[in-house]
């Protein structure tokens, strides 16, 4: 057997294995990306300590590439500081996958890297409010202040001041979400995070003109 056989024999045999193929539960860090020409999707779980990776994962499907790449990836990043990972670029994925690849399988190699980046993001609005009752929280996805969204007999309007939050990970939104009086959460993105790790269920999220949001409220 060739070098390039026994090197695809390796990768075959990582990807029937679904290394490190789970989900965190309590995760700090999240995000979903898909690779639309191939049809790979990967969902990326961090936690960490400080600013080091102490644990990696992902779920996903798609064609080898992608998902040997995840695999690899996520194993790779544990240990590492976030400003690392920040810095990688697809000639670290080439040297962990150690195999020649083609522009197009470029895409799918680098897609775990490219959602990893995205979970480490400050793209939510965090505003904290006190009260004579508690904490008043404000959670909007970074990109969607300032919009309108509205139907026949709802708006939904994010020109508001209550919505000037300051740009915050998904690490920092779970800290703020731990002790509150009322939350207001809106946009898909901190919706579906947030769902991805039970905080809130499908029976609690509203939409109108196709923005997910919740209340959520503490009951004495």
């Amino acid at each position: 057997m060739n070098e390039f056989m026994e090197k695809m024999h390796e990768l075959i045999e990582i990807y029937k294995n679904k290394e490190n193929k789970r989900k965190i539960e309590d995760f700090d860090y999240y995000a979903f990306e898909t690779n639309v020409p191939c049809g790979d999707e990967i969902s990326v779980y961090l936690k960490t300590e400080e600013d080091k990776i102490t644990d990696a994962s992902f779920l996903g499907k798609g064609c080898i590439i992608s998902q040997v790449s995840g695999s690899l990836f996520t194993k790779h990043i544990i240990g590492k500081d976030i400003k690392e990972i920040e810095k990688m670029s697809e000639e670290d994925i080439k040297k962990i996958l150690d195999i020649e690849l083609s522009p197009t399988r470029i895409k799918c190699a680098t897609l775990c890297l490219r959602t990893t980046r995205k979970a480490l993001e400050k793209r939510f609005l965090l505003n904290i409010l006190s009260s004579e009752n508690g904490k008043i929280v404000a959670i909007i996805d970074k990109n969607i202040k300032g919009k309108v969204f509205e139907n026949e007999k709802v708006k939904l309007d994010l020109t508001s001041k209550f919505y000037d939050g300051k740009e915050a990970t998904f690490k920092e939104i779970k800290y703020a979400l731990k002790e509150f009086y009322t939350a207001n959460i809106v946009g898909n993105d901190i919706v579906n995070v947030l769902k991805e790790m039970n905080l809130v269920h499908e029976e609690n999220v509203r939409e109108i003109g196709g923005c997910k949001f919740i209340h959520l409220y503490i009951i004495d």
